[in-house]
């Protein structure tokens, strides 16, 4: 664990002392780090085992770095508008806002990835905000966005991540239809 703090002040002390152009790119590696030390073996280990106090302290420890990202795709969403990282950024910054549970900016953030005119994102964007919509327990409105993310396609690298988003969109409209019956 103490490893994860003297990567990040070394990164952080190396990194910003280098910005002579390409603002963009630096911004995007070090929120894509920050993201990156979340998946580090003994914080990851700890975020999913059965150690309530290791758990609680690895998920502080994670959330403090999904901020940090954060504040590198914010910057770089405000100030690099015409960046080729721009969506990119951009649907990044919703699924911080999203970690970190401000819901409320991560729907407005993954409305606009939707509106955007590159395709990236859009199918990933749209099962975001149904989830959203299922947090808010508004179940139509979640249904109306699994049925846009179905519109949309999207490479997957392997199987697994196939299933897993199938999966994921199964079950977000199960839980939509299951909330719709027994409220008639």
């Amino acid at each position: 664990m103490k490893g994860i703090y003297y990567l990040l002040l070394l990164f952080s002390t190396f990194s910003f002392a280098q910005d002579k152009g390409g603002g963009d790119k630096i911004l995007y590696d070090e929120a894509t780090y920050y993201i990156e030390l979340t998946y580090e073996d003994s914080l990851f280990w700890a975020r999913v085992g059965t150690d309530s106090i290791k758990v609680k302290a690895a998920n502080l420890v994670a959330k403090k770095l999904f901020k940090l990202a954060l504040q590198n795709y914010d910057k770089l969403v405000k100030e690099y508008s015409e960046s080729e990282l721009y969506i990119d950024a951009l649907y990044q910054k919703g699924l911080m806002e999203f970690y970190i549970e401000e819901k409320d900016k991560a729907k407005e953030t993954f409305k606009r990835v939707v509106k955007a005119d590159r395709e990236a994102y859009k199918k990933d964007s749209f099962l975001n905000l149904a989830a959203i919509a299922i947090d808010q327990k508004d179940f139509k409105l979640a249904l109306e966005y699994l049925g846009e993310s179905k519109k949309y396609s999207k490479m997957y690298m392997c199987g697994v991540e196939y299933v897993t988003d199938n999966l994921k969109f199964e079950r977000m409209y199960d839980k939509c239809i299951v909330a719709i019956s027994q409220k008639q």
